[in-house]
């Protein structure tokens, strides 16, 4: 099994989220903010003016996989933008999901509640566009 990446950082959860809002803010973002709930932590921030909202669930008692968990946070972050700045992708491409609607809800929350119809199956591999 492969080892999962950052087991045993001692980078502490704080510096992870001070990297990542400095991250944000390199590549143009800003509106920074953090929540932390029960089970998770909320990252908010803007992108092109768009409210993009990331969730890190955090395990209770394991105060390690929650400094690692957000070390895979900060790598995720970097590579997307990154990746946006070289002109590899697009932020409405690399964040779709993350996107927060005029409701509230981010999009990949009305997709697994279903609130969008993905019922229709269509052809992975076409250049066609269907209605």
């Amino acid at each position: 099994m492969t080892r999962k990446y950052a087991t045993g950082t001692t980078v502490s959860v704080d510096r992870s989220i001070a990297e990542l809002r400095r991250t944000v803010e390199r590549y143009g973002g800003d509106t920074f903010g953090m929540l932390h709930e029960r089970a998770r932590t909320v990252v908010a921030f803007r992108l092109g003016g768009n409210p993009i909202r990331l969730i890190v669930g955090q395990p209770d008692d394991d105060p390690a996989e929650c400094r690692r968990r957000f070390r895979v946070l900060v790598l995720l972050t970097k590579a997307k933008l990154e990746a946006i700045a070289d002109g590899l992708t697009t932020s409405d491409r690399e964040f779709l999901a993350d996107l927060v609607l005029p409701g509230g809800s981010t999009i990949s929350e009305q997709f697994e509640t279903r609130a969008i119809d993905v019922s229709r199956v269509v052809p992975l591999l076409t250049t066609e566009v269907q209605p």
